[in-house]
């Protein structure tokens, strides 16, 4: 695989039991013989619902966490102090690099000093930030360290962030990041329209291992159906619309029961829901649960649904893992024609496609898969390869380190891989 690079990671939270598709990314990247650094703004606590990798690969200890600003002058001002002594010592040539008042104001070029300060210790072949939002906030390390800055868009970064701060927030990352990492066409085709160079674009879908979701060949008969989702209570998992079809199919199907995993800031909504359709016997909320228990949820499933919807916010989906790693069991899936699903579910192969917030073709689409035990079955066959094909954690893996290789051989700081928004293809297998 070529020498050895440092990666620094840049993230929001971690470990971050919901963030599989990072923690795949870094454990990988580490298999595969390369040095990663991750840097994140907040720890999680709850270490008891963690995956075995944070463990297994000691990545506590490869972390370091942002130190909030203090509030009090006083105190700012001794940690400015501080910083710069240490940077005068190790970094002088970074000072004035981040010290640029008049190309970004007092108080922002202050924010880069302080947010520098975990960087100094070492030299990065690859700053890879994994949303649009971080991109945003660390460009600037780019002049500063000389190194080349990788962005992933990931799902709120290009729907609601944009919405709500308009199309040209991105303009400074657009015109000096080196590459760009939609994990999906649709966010692709999003980032052209915003005016990011297409050459830059590379389409690099979030990953699974899928050595770690055994396949089953599910009994073929329609007793005991059991419907499963797995996601956050937000609005743009759908799950009102997906609770009301079940509502729907329990006349006809009165042992159904359905399961959803995960927790969010919706449960009170979504219990008053179930409450009001008199669904308290047949749908439960799981809440949060570590990574073994969701694998044996969807062992013991036989459909899975995920009836995500653009949010009032603007929010959407990328291409949700749970859906992945639903497949990848041999789960026969219903999802919604949302954003960057159709890139996985194919429509009545490995499952059904229907309109968002459509309660009925839900409801239809279930009540097709429970009196079609065969369906079901051919479904999930199909839905196992297609992510053993295209969402191999390990071969995008390797992707993504000949991406950041090409980078690295340029003068430029535009990767040669001309993809213009359609999916990398490496040279070597």
């Amino acid at each position: 695989m070529g020498r050895c690079l440092n990666i620094a990671f840049i993230v929001n939270d971690f470990p971050c039991v919901s963030e599989t598709f990072i923690l795949n990314q870094i454990t990988g990247l580490l298999e595969l013989g390369n040095k990663v650094r991750i840097f994140a703004y907040e720890k999680v606590n709850d270490l008891q619902k963690q995956h075995a990798e944070v463990s297994k690969y000691d990545l506590l200890n490869k972390t370091e966490y942002f130190a909030p600003i203090p509030q009090k002058r006083p105190a700012r001002a001794l940690k400015f102090l501080r910083i710069l002594s240490r940077l005068a010592i190790r970094r002088p040539a970074w000072i004035s690099r981040c010290l640029q008042f008049k190309k970004y104001g007092v108080y922002e070029s202050l924010n880069h000093l302080f947010l520098l300060e975990p960087f100094m210790r070492e030299n990065y072949d690859i700053i890879h930030c994994q949303y649009g939002t971080i991109g945003k906030n660390f460009i600037y390390l780019k002049e500063i360290m000389d190194t080349k800055i990788f962005t992933s868009f990931r799902g709120y970064d290009l729907t609601r962030f944009v919405k709500e701060n308009g199309p040209s927030v991105y303009e400074e990352l657009f015109k000096r990041g080196d590459a760009f990492l939609p994990v999906c066409d649709y966010f692709a085709r999003r980032l052209r329209e915003l005016g990011c160079p297409p050459e830059r674009i590379h389409i690099h879908y979030s990953g699974i291992d899928t050595t770690k979701f055994a396949f089953r060949d599910r009994q073929i008969d329609d007793r005991g159906i059991k419907i499963l989702t797995v996601g956050r209570l937000t609005e743009k998992k759908g799950l009102e619309y997906s609770i009301r079809a079940v509502a729907r199919l329990v006349a006809r199907y009165p042992a159904i029961p359905y399961i959803i995993a995960g927790e969010g800031p919706l449960r009170p909504q979504l219990e008053d829901l179930i409450c009001k359709l008199g669904m308290e016997k047949h749908v439960h909320l799981a809440g949060s649960l570590p990574a073994e228990e969701i694998k044996e949820l969807l062992n013991n499933a036989h459909i899975f649904v995920l009836a995500s919807v653009t949010a009032e916010s603007g929010d959407q989906e990328g291409i949700p893992g749970s859906l992945k790693e639903a497949m990848a069991t041999g789960l026969p899936v219903i999802a919604t024609r949302h954003s960057g699903i159709p890139e996985l579910v194919q429509d009545g192969v490995s499952g059904f496609l229907i309109p968002e917030r459509d309660v009925d073709a839900l409801a239809g689409k279930c009540e097709y898969l429970i009196s079609h035990p065969q369906r079901r079955a051919e479904m999930g066959r199909a839905g196992r390869k297609f992510v053993e094909e295209n969402f191999e954690i390990s071969k995008l893996n390797r992707e993504l380190v000949e991406l950041y290789t090409r980078s690295l051989e340029t003068l430029d700081g535009a990767p040669r891989a001309k993809a213009r928004g359609t999916r990398f293809t490496p040279t070597r297998p």
